[in-house]
């Protein structure tokens, strides 16, 4: 069994985010590492702890928003 990069899950799930589609992270450190880049790329997103993991929920308004924005120019 080969390990799997956390850089690799956090990339994949930073896509989902970024599509409109929402993220789960199981460990505290998966959590971490894609706040980070949540923050990063200055997204708004809706975040659902629960003593099993955590939801990321992209606000949807802002990113239709600025994908219309970017059109009209």
């Amino acid at each position: 069994m080969y390990p799997i990069s956390s850089k690799l899950l956090v990339a994949e799930k930073m896509d989902r985010i970024m599509r409109g589609y929402s993220a789960y992270c199981e460990s505290s450190e998966m959590k971490r590492l894609l706040k980070r880049e949540i923050t990063k790329h200055n997204l708004s997103v809706c975040e659902h702890s629960t003593e099993f993991g955590s939801w990321f929920i992209p606000e949807m308004e802002e990113m239709y928003d600025e994908h219309y924005a970017e059109q009209r120019h």
